[in-house]
């Protein structure tokens, strides 16, 4: 049990570092092929394949890069990827990239083939190359719930907030995937700052987008799910598991 324990912190604590997430360019070939086999229409949940998730996150005022090593605040925006195999919750694919000025570069990925090999990158821990080992992946789901917990947890607070009246519900209306969608807004009395989002209604809460400006009224974040798609399994080979993006450098690197 402790282990499990473990290997959950160990992938909530990746995820959560990823998720604290302005289009950028999207000029992965890699990925803009692997999202292409979707299902004919959105669909939220389904009981097979595998389920890829992209979300954004834009800081329009203090964004560090990671690639850059820091520096000076910068306009700065990082995206998050995921794919889990819900036939088999130990089979995921995570890849964090920043988009710089001179196209996109990965901070953090990590992967498994869903059985006895799995594989990271990340260089946030001193980990600047591709590092593969040998057994149980560290950050295998133990429930696909567990992992949509992810996406919904700050969703699920605004929801109350509206229920106690801390925020105020603007609108509500039906969207695919994601069925009934509330507009939520919510202005923190110490900053000042202004939070716009896009909830959904029924459990789980997936907060959809979330835009915060500052006192003055300027953009200062921005946080939105760009992907939601299913994708057919037969189309993602071992290769695609165990490997970053080919055509993304790792760091500042160039391949």
């Amino acid at each position: 049990m402790n282990i499990m324990r473990s290997k959950m912190a160990l992938f909530l604590a990746f995820s959560f570092a990823l998720l604290i997430s302005c289009q950028s360019n999207e000029n992965g070939t890699e990925r803009i092929n692997a999202t292409m086999i979707v299902s004919p229409t959105p669909v939220f949940l389904q009981d097979h394949g595998v389920l890829y998730i992209r979300s954004e996150y834009h800081q329009a005022q203090m964004g560090l890069s990671i690639v850059q090593g820091g520096g000076e605040f910068q306009s700065l925006t990082t995206s998050y990827e995921w794919w889990v195999n819900v036939d088999n919750l130990q089979q995921v694919r995570r890849v964090t990239t920043e988009w710089l000025e001179d196209g996109p570069h990965i901070v953090a990925a990590d992967g498994s083939n869903g059985s006895n090999g799995w594989w990271q990158v990340d260089l946030a821990r001193g980990i600047p190359q591709v590092v593969y080992d040998d057994g149980q992946t560290p950050f295998a789901l133990p429930n696909l719930d567990a992992f949509l917990e992810i996406f919904s947890r700050s969703g699920k607070k605004l929801v109350e907030d509206v229920e106690t009246n801390k925020a105020e519900q603007v609108n509500q209306f039906q969207q695919a995937p994601w069925g009934k969608v509330v507009s939520i807004r919510k202005t923190d009395p110490q900053t000042g700052q202004t939070i716009t989002a896009l909830v959904r209604v029924e459990p789980p809460n997936i907060l959809i987008e979330r835009v915060v400006s500052d006192k003055d009224g300027n953009l200062f974040e921005t946080i939105r799910i760009t992907n939601w798609e299913w994708l057919d399994p037969a189309t993602l080979d071992l290769d695609f598991w165990m490997n970053p993006p080919a055509d993304v450098p790792i760091g500042a690197s160039h391949p």
